[in-house]
């Protein structure tokens, strides 16, 4: 199967953003949020859109890469799970009696997020190093 290069990097640029969304989520409970925590989270997210966005457009629009079926099967379940831990951190604002359950919700959600966008970063930059680049 064939795909756009800038397709995969926009996929990387995707999960990473994830990863560091669900490592935000596990912070926002652990951590008191200050200034510096806010700062720091702008500083990450602009790191990874400014590199994205960079990275795409010196990416060429004609470079095409051979890939396995496996391989966006396996992106494919990622971002389902992915999606089901957001849906379970949008379900963990329904706990709001027991002030715990939903800050363990949030952080296993957080936790189960980083975990996943690591794998789809895993198999996407997998896809970027080992595909038949072909220019067009």
């Amino acid at each position: 199967m064939q795909t756009l290069k800038r397709s995969i990097v926009v996929q990387i640029v995707m999960f990473t953003f994830f990863f560091f969304f669900g490592v935000d989520y596990i912070l926002r409970e652990l951590v008191q949020r200050t200034t510096l925590f806010t700062v720091m989270e702008f500083v990450f997210f602009g790191l990874v859109l400014g590199g994205g966005i960079t990275w795409f457009f010196l990416t060429k629009k004609s470079d095409v890469l051979v890939v396995d079926q496996k391989y966006f099967n396996q992106v494919k379940i990622a971002l389902y799970l992915i999606a089901g831990t957001l849906l379970l951190s949008i379900i963990s604002d329904f706990f709001s009696s027991p002030k715990n359950v939903q800050e363990y919700l949030l952080i296993i959600s957080g936790a189960l997020m980083s975990l996943v966008a690591i794998y789809g970063l895993y198999i996407s930059i997998k896809i970027f190093l080992s595909g038949d680049s072909n220019s067009e």
